[in-house]
């Protein structure tokens, strides 16, 4: 499996993971205009500075693939392996329903799936309120617009991904999630 690969192989498959990223994200943007695949490569780097394995960082940069484009899951799983695709499988929600029963449904999805996956989400979600804050900073109290669930629900959504960050992931990345969530709490 995965821990049996050489460094090229891992390296092999950090490089297939960014391909597909840049392919299947071509043409997206977040929500603050900028180029979506900005996301996925921030929550790798994250990682990978972090010294999380070639594997979460490679599931870092495909971590939105399943979900939010038509790249093919069969390809996907062909491509990159049944490791990365359990992991990413494990990210990858229906946004289908309210917008709380879809976050319920990521909460479960990954406080279930395998440690990698919870990994992935840290940094995604380290990212994420990286963003907001960024984002507050241009355009204050609007910004919560941007979000479907506005400003309760979405620092609901990240305080009980915290309760899962603290029970599954022994890293320095957990309170790094615990101080930007303090700071976004204080905007307003």
């Amino acid at each position: 499996m995965f821990f049996f690969m050489s460094s090229s192989d891992k390296f092999q498959l950090i490089e297939k993971a960014l391909q597909i990223a840049f392919e299947a994200h071509r043409g997206q943007t977040r929500k603050d205009g900028s180029p979506y695949i900005y996301h996925p490569v921030g929550v790798a780097f994250t990682l990978a500075i972090n010294k999380f394995s070639a594997l979460t960082v490679a599931a870092a940069l495909v971590h939105d693939v399943l979900e939010d484009t038509p790249y093919p899951s069969k390809k996907f799983r062909q491509v990159l392996g049944a490791d990365m695709f359990k992991i990413v499988s494990a990210l990858t929600v229906r946004k289908s329903g309210p917008w709380q029963l879809y976050k319920l449904r990521y909460i479960e999805s990954v406080k279930n799936g395998p440690p990698a996956a919870v990994a992935v989400s840290l940094a995604d979600q380290i990212n994420n309120l990286e963003s907001i804050i960024s984002a507050h900073a241009k355009r204050g109290e609007r910004v919560w617009r941007m979000f479907n669930g506005r400003r309760e629900q979405t620092l609901w959504f990240a305080e009980e991904m915290l309760k899962i960050f603290r029970t599954s992931v022994n890293h320095q990345l957990v309170k790094e999630y615990e101080l930007l969530l303090k700071k976004t709490r204080k905007l307003h």
